[in-house]
Parts: C-alpha cells; sequence; structure tokens
C-alpha cells in the first residue's frame, strides 16, 4: 500500500568513511542504513573527540610536579586507554608499567605515553622506559632516548641525519610494585607511584547481532542492551561475563531448522537466539602464564560461547618478532541450554587444533592452518588467509574441510566464509580499542563447526609481531619534512615468494633437460614395482590392526611433522633457513604436479578394490585418485635439499618410510608409492641446484647500517 508519492530521506556523515542515513518510504515504512566507504587500506576517521596532548616542548622540567608521579600516571591512562600499573625513576631512567588496551595502534599510544613523560620528568631523566603487558602477560620493552626524541618531535631534520629514538625487546616480568598508600607513594621505593590494583569492572551499552545470507531473509538482526563484567583477581587471573537483553528483532522469520546427519552443533541457531530474550552468553574464568622463551600456556573454564561450555588448555609458541608461531588447544565441552543460562544438553564432545600461523611477509598476506577434532566430531583441517593493511584493517577467507563427505556435509559441501575486522580506531572519532567483525557465511551446518573462544594465546600476544609497532592510522599524505620513518631506506625483506615466477620458469627448463634415459629407467623402475603391488596389499588387509597400524599411523604424519619442522628453520632466518626455503618450495611444486599427474591417470586405489590397473582420468574425483603418492612425494621433496647440501644421505631413509603408512593403510599401492618419491627427489634436486647456484654468486644487501657485498666461491 502506498500512503505517499514522495520519499524523504537525509544522511548524516559520522566520518569521511561512515554515512548514517534515514528515511521514510512511500509514507508507511521507516528506512535506517549504515555505509561504510573508501579504500580498505585508506579508511581513517579524525580523532576530534580526544583530548588534545600537550605540545612538545625543547626544554624539560626542572623537576616532579608537586603530587609526584600520581597525575602523570593518570594522564597516560586517559590519553592511551592503557591501565598504568606503575611509574618509577632511579637515576636517569624513568620506568612506566602498563597493562595495553586492545587497539591496534600501539606505536600512537607510545607516542602519547612519550608526549606526557616529557611533560612531567624531570630534565635529569634521559631515559624512557615501557614495560608494556598484555593481562599479566610482559610482552613488549620499549626504551626511548629522551633527547632523541625531543629532537625528531620539535626540529626539521633530514631522515638521513637522523638517529634511532626507540628500541624494542621482548618484555620482561616486572616484580610487583610496595603496595602504595592513600597518598600513591610507595614506601619502599622513592620516587614511585603504584596504579591502583586490578579488581571489578563492569560497563553497558547497546548491542548488535545480525545474520547475512540465511535461507529465511537475507538480513536477520537484533538490537538489544548488553552489560559486560570483568572480575581481576590478579594481572594473569580473571573472570569475565557477558548478559545480552534482546529489544528489538525481526527472528519471527528465522524459521530454519539447518537438518542435518551430523550431531547438531551449529544448526541449533534459532533455537538459542529465540529461546529467551535475556541470555548469558559468556562465563569465563582464566589463567595466562609466560613459560619464557616464547612459550605461553592458558588454562580456562566456563560458558565459553553461546552455545557450548566446559573446561580447556591452550599452549603457544610465539618467538618474538617471527613469522612462524605454533599452538595446540585441547578442550573438554559440553552443549549449553538453549535459553543460554547455567544448564547444559546432553551432548558433549572433546575438541581441539594444532594450528600453524605464518605471516608470509608478502603483500601483508598472513596465512593460519589448524587441523584437529571440531564440535561435530568430524576431523580435518581449516585454511585461514588474510591480508592485514598498515592501518590495522584486515580482510580474509577460510575454508574448512574434513572427513565428512559432501554429502552428509549437505548444501554447500564443506564450510567457507569471508570476513572483514575494522579497528574501531579507524572507524571512531575517538580513540577506541577493539575491533567491528563483518563475517558472511553462505550457510550454517555442523560439520568443520570450530569453538569459538573469547581470549586465545594469539590475540594475548600479537605484540610480539614484528609489524605490530608499524600498524598506523592511514592518515591523509601531504607535505613532509623529515618524515618519521628510517634514516635508511630499507632494502626489501625477500621472502618465499618474492621470485616465484623465475623459480618456476627455471624449473622449467630444468625438466626440459633432464635426458630422456633418465625418464626410460625411472619409468621401468615405477613398472617393475607394480609387480610389488597385489602381495604387499595382501600383506596389508591382514595387517590393519596392532603394532602395524600404529606404525602406519606415526608413519603417515610424516609430511606435516617435517612441514612444520622446516617452516621453523625457515622462519628464524638463521643456520639452515634458505635450504628450508627450497624445501617448502619443493614441496609445493611437487603437491601441484603431483594433483596434475592423478588427474590424468585416475588410478584406483587399493581400498576401491579395483584392482591396480583400473585408471579413469581426466573426471571430477580423478584429482582424489592414488598415482603417484601425495605423502611420499612431499615427503622426498622435503627431504632432499636437506640430504644433499648437507651430505646426509641417510634422511631418504626417513623419507622412504612414509611409503609404509600409506601401504598398510591400503590407500596406495607400491609402485604409487614408487612414483612419489622419484617426483619429490627429482623436484627436489632441481630446485637444490638452483639454490647453489645462487649461493655461488655475489649477493647484495642494504641495512641501516651498511651495504654489503659478498662474493662466494668454491
Amino acid at each position: 500500500v502506498v500512503r505517499s508519492p514522495f520519499n524523504f530521506g537525509a544522511v548524516y556523515r559520522y566520518s569521511p568513511n561512515i554515512d548514517f542515513s534515514f528515511g521514510l518510504e512511500r509514507g508507511n515504512s521507516l528506512m535506517l542504513g549504515f555505509t561504510l566507504h573508501g579504500a580498505l587500506s585508506e579508511l581513517n576517521t579524525p580523532k576530534f573527540l580526544d583530548p588534545v596532548l600537550p605540545p612538545v616542548q625543547s626544554r624539560a622540567p626542572a623537576q616532579l610536579p608537586a603530587d609526584g608521579w600520581e597525575s602523570t600516571g593518570q594522564t597516560i591512562e586517559r590519553f592511551t586507554g592503557w591501565s598504568v600499573r606503575s611509574v618509577s625513576s632511579q637515576a636517569s631512567t624513568t620506568t612506566l608499567v602498563a597493562e595495553t588496551d586492545s587497539a591496534v595502534h600501539l606505536q600512537e599510544r607510545i607516542d602519547r605515553a612519550v608526549t606526557i613523560l616529557h611533560r612531567d620528568a624531570p630534565a635529569s631523566s634521559t631515559r624512557f622506559v615501557f614495560q608494556l603487558q598484555e593481562r599479566g602477560l610482559p610482552m613488549t620493552r620499549v626504551e626511548i632516548d629522551r633527547t632523541e626524541w625531543v629532537v625528531q618531535h620539535t626540529i626539521p631534520t633530514p631522515p638521513a641525519l637522523r638517529l634511532p629514538a626507540q628500541q624494542v625487546s621482548p618484555g620482561q616480568k616486572t616484580a610487583p610494585m610496595t603496595i602504595a598508600t592513600g597518598e600513591g607513594k610507595s614506601q619502599s621505593q622513592p620516587q614511585s607511584w603504584s596504579g591502583k590494583a586490578p579488581g571489578f569492572h563492569a560497563e553497558w551499552g547497546p548491542s548488535y547481532n545480525q545474520i547475512l545470507g540465511g535461507p529465511d531473509a537475507f538480513f536477520l538482526y537484533q538490537l538489544g542492551v548488553q552489560g559486560k563484567f570483568e572480575h581481576r583477581f590478579t594481572d594473569s587471573t580473571w573472570l569475565a561475563g557477558d548478559f545480552d537483553l534482546r529489544v528489538i528483532d525481526n527472528y519471527d522469520k528465522f524459521k530454519f531448522d539447518g537438518p542435518s546427519d551430523l550431531p547438531r552443533v551449529r544448526t541449533y541457531a534459532r533455537e538459542y537466539v529465540t529461546s529467551s530474550r535475556f541470555t548469558m552468553p559468556l562465563l569465563q574464568l582464566t589463567h595466562v602464564e609466560d613459560l619464557g622463551g616464547g612459550h605461553f600456556v592458558s588454562a580456562y573454564a566456563g560458558m565459553m560461547e553461546s552455545m557450548f561450555g566446559g573446561v580447556g588448555a591452550e599452549w603457544l609458541y610465539r618467538p618474538w618478532q617471527s613469522r612462524l608461531s605454533f599452538g595446540i588447544d585441547v578442550n573438554h565441552v559440553r552443549q549449553r541450554d538453549f535459553r543460554q543460562n547455567l544448564a547444559f544438553r546432553d551432548y558433549g564432545v572433546n575438541t581441539g587444533h594444532a594450528t600453524v600461523y605464518w605471516d608470509t611477509g608478502w603483500k601483508d598476506l598472513q596465512v593460519k592452518l589448524s587441523a584437529g577434532r571440531y564440535l561435530a566430531g568430524d576431523v580435518g583441517a581449516t585454511l585461514d588467509v588474510k591480508r592485514v593493511f598498515s592501518n590495522g584493517v584486515a580482510a580474509g577467507a577460510w575454508a574448512t574441510k574434513t572427513d565428512v563427505s559432501a554429502q552428509q556435509f549437505g548444501e554447500g559441501s564443506f564450510d567457507k566464509g569471508l570476513y572483514v575486522t575494522i579497528p574501531f580506531d579507524v572507524l571512531l572519532p575517538k580513540s577506541t580499542g577493539g575491533a567491528a567483525n563483518i563475517i558472511w557465511s553462505p550457510l550454517t551446518r555442523d560439520g568443520g563447526a570450530r569453538l569459538n573462544r573469547r581470549f586465545t594465546l594469539d590475540d594475548l600476544t600479537r605484540q610480539r609481531d614484528y609489524r605490530t609497532l608499524s600498524l598506523r592510522s592511514a592518515e591523509p599524505v601531504g607535505v613532509r619534512s623529515a618524515e618519521d620513518t628510517s634514516y635508511v631506506l630499507r632494502e626489501p625483506g625477500a621472502n618465499i615468494f618474492s621470485n616465484l615466477g623465475g623459480t618456476t620458469a627455471t624449473l622449467g627448463r630444468q625438466i626440459g633437460e633432464i635426458p630422456a634415459s633418465t625418464w626410460f629407467w625411472a619409468g621401468g623402475a615405477i613398472l617393475a614395482s607394480t609387480l610389488l603391488d597385489k602381495s604387499a596389499d595382501n600383506w596389508a588387509k591382514n595387517h590393519q590392526s596392532g603394532n602395524a597400524d600404529r606404525l602406519g599411523t606415526a608413519t603417515n604424519a610424516l609430511p606435516v611433522v617435517l612441514a612444520l619442522g622446516t617452516g621453523l628453520i625457515y622462519a628464524s632466518g638463521q643456520g639452515a633457513s634458505s635450504t628450508a626455503e627450497t624445501a617448502l618450495k619443493a614441496a609445493g611444486y611437487t603437491y601441484v604436479a603431483n594433483l596434475a599427474t592423478r588427474y590424468v591417470v585416475g588410478r584406483a586405489r587399493p581400498i576401491d578394490e579395483m584392482g591396480n590397473a583400473s585408471f579413469n582420468g581426466f573426471t571430477s574425483t580423478a584429482a582424489q585418485s592414488g598415482f603417484p603418492s601425495n605423502h611420499v612425494a612431499v615427503t622426498f621433496a622435503l627431504i632432499t635439499p636437506f640430504a644433499q647440501q648437507t651430505h646426509n644421505p641417510w634422511l631418504y631413509g626417513l623419507a622412504a618410510a612414509s611409503a609404509y603408512g600409506r601401504v598398510q593403510k591400503r590407500d596406495h599401492w607400491v609402485s604409487d608409492t614408487v612414483a612419489g618419491a622419484f617426483m619429490g627427489y627429482a623436484i627436489g634436486s632441481l630446485l637444490g641446484e638452483q639454490q647453489q647456484r645462487k649461493e655461488d654468486g655475489m649477493s647484495l644487501s642494504v641495512t641501516p647500517q651498511a651495504v654489503t657485498a659478498t662474493w662466494a666461491f668454491k
């Protein structure tokens, strides 16, 4: 029904990247809209609601303010959002211990804190030291040369004449300050101030949830009021809770029940959001600990998310500013009552994953690979690839494939989705921690469903990322003098993808130069090995349990273990990292070549019971066929560069062990494994030759300290 031929509307531009729109359509429909526009890498909002920082003066005060460090610590909290634990001064050093917020633009907060310290600290203090922690975990130690910092902020200086004003190193555990007196002055440490101890904190505000692309309606929404509380028993032990009151929604359109052949771990979404207007999505007790050497652990229990609660633990190995880290989490959880109270349903499961986090160093891409058991009891892996721009905005996609068949999974075949993460610092006119997550998943199914934990060690240790201090607001670029970058231009660092095109072209030429006699002998060896196919498979049929089966399971894990170890060596940047890079490249090329060969050959596996002479190439299922063995091929590709460049031929025996599990599990014929071994060995050898040729020539490196040319001779 049209009650009016006129439509009325208005648009309010909240920031350069955010518009709110209001309107009345057809005289009977109210319209409310939110628009985010602009390039993700350039999103930025002027901070006109932030308090104005005092100007940086070239001269330092002669002494502290009358109230000592107390007003300094409180002012730093106001300008940074940190929780300042202590400020102390000894000799020429002033030390600040603070817990940071979740804001991604850490360097901007550091500069604000230095500005306040410089305003208040006496001239005798020439060095500032910041001990920054996250949930009690020591993260970053920042040392600031006060004189150089002031020069860079008060005197235009060409970059080539600048000296480093800031040094960053791993955080160190700090001893608790003596409990302060009523005036905030420590009795045992002169010229020091201790902030308030961790305690109870609560806040409330509006809540908003949405479901995009569902079968009932493209857009389902919920508006309400949310209360959050947190009680800190210590810096590293806390109880957190969330409470939601649903006020306005269109969940009356939410009819989809999500039928599934799997345990219904996610397809009860409608029941969870409609059974009660007052819910408790989170109530969790958490403890975290730094074990030293880049090792971190956490233990937690409670209602971990809206659908599951239980107990769990996590371990993370994250070396300082390394591109690679590795973690494991294990959890025993039960399904929560639909009303999201303290009650549970009958379903329970043990779930957990081993996860590798890799910053590729190429185009700001980060890769996360997780393998383990999911909430429905299925086993598989999730690949998550995202790009993190210099302003902290991230855009990515994930895909999960488990041992659930496409038919059993249902429409969509496997879990997948897209997401964009935008820090509130980028969106709002006031500096704010946290981020907005926009997630689009075509369908919600039970296969490949992970536990959604609030506090993960990867998030809590993000300051150990080498890019942390380089994330800044994407301010408009104007005319600048003495821009605050490096005083010497840096050569872009090489990464595993930097010479991919040249490596591929050279590999193609190398393959073309392989003599015909070599192809003949390799083909003959593979053909001869088919004589062992049936007898080996008969043995495998009779050894599907006991020690033989356990050994088969262990050897099947060799490619994953070797890939992880090689990745750690590559990420270290030292010793055999160049050989590790060659091995990883060889594994990648081998995997692609293996898939292409399988698609052409299409040979049946032993477990298919079709014999070793059944071929069905160029079909939709051929890429999942058995010739050659991918496990064996990748294992040989990873081993060969190390075996040849370290002169340790015994490593080939380790690679050959991977063939045992493939035959014992009846996944491959003996001849499949022989073909895989030849493929991995060949590609590993050819890439090893490329590495040797590169190392034998001249290499040029440019650093802030020197330009170095290196010649290698044999």
